[in-house]
């Protein structure tokens, strides 16, 4: 039985209180930028005979446009994270637990929210958002999707492929999430804790999973299995990842 823990923790709704990128097309965007927004998110979990991250890509883009840095650090400095979760990563650290964060938003934005709140040694995965200069004193912003799959037609970042990718074979997977980018993911975690949309899906679809509140439940539903040596890889999510790895 392998008790060697990776966790891996979906940033928007989970490790904060709202999806972050909702927000920023909420505050820096329109109309129509938030319909799209809706379409992307709405379909993340199951896309038919097609895809939304033709429709995700130039929103996130078209999002940037017209942002500066000033406005959107002012933006990111007012936001917060689950009050629950300092304790929480002590708790992984002290354990030599690794934990990394995944965004289907943009590094820029889950990089300063984890360092405002003393959590900046965290591994983070999501879309990039840099700033270069015009020359004229302002500023550009770059966005790019170093982590996307062609293969997945419904999210700019692949969640599937980090966790797989960043997983030793003798490593117990843990997924934390709640919401529509997480549905992929947790087909290939050994153990998953969810909540909101997440839940909703994991019960649609079978998947075996721990229902938590606050990271404070996590922590204590871990130290629980531990104690009882319960926790173990899961054979679907096993069967799952070799799947992966067979088809290349």
């Amino acid at each position: 039985m392998s008790e060697r823990l990776r966790i891996f923790v979906g940033f928007e709704g989970t490790l904060t209180s709202v999806d972050m990128t909702r927000r920023m097309v909420e505050e820096f965007g329109d109309e129509r930028l938030l319909a799209q927004f809706e379409v992307w998110k709405r379909d993340c979990c199951s896309v038919p005979g097609g895809g939304t991250v033709e429709v995700a890509k130039p929103l996130l883009r078209s999002l940037c446009d017209s942002i500066s840095t000033a406005n959107l650090d002012h933006f990111v400095d007012c936001q917060s994270v689950d009050p629950t979760f300092n304790d929480f990563a002590c708790f992984c650290a002290d354990r030599s637990i690794d934990v990394s964060v995944l965004s289907d938003g943009f590094d820029y934005v889950a990089g300063r929210i984890l360092r405002n709140h003393g959590l900046g040694t965290l591994r983070v995965f999501a879309n990039a958002l840099t700033f270069e200069e015009n020359g004229n004193g302002s500023n550009r912003a770059v966005v790019s999707f170093p982590h996307d799959d062609e293969d997945c037609r419904a999210c700019t970042l692949c969640k599937r492929n980090v966790v797989v990718s960043q997983s030793a074979e003798d490593e117990l997977i843990v997924y934390i999430g709640s919401s529509y980018s997480d549905c992929c993911v947790v087909r290939y975690a050994d153990v998953v804790f969810a909540r909101n949309r997440l839940q909703t899906f994991c019960q649609q679809e079978n998947i075996t999973h721990h229902v938590f509140v606050t990271f404070a439940d996590v922590r204590h539903k871990i130290e629980q299995l531990r104690s009882r040596k319960r926790l173990q890889k899961r054979r679907e999510a096993e069967a799952n990842r070799q799947t992966l790895f067979r088809a290349g």
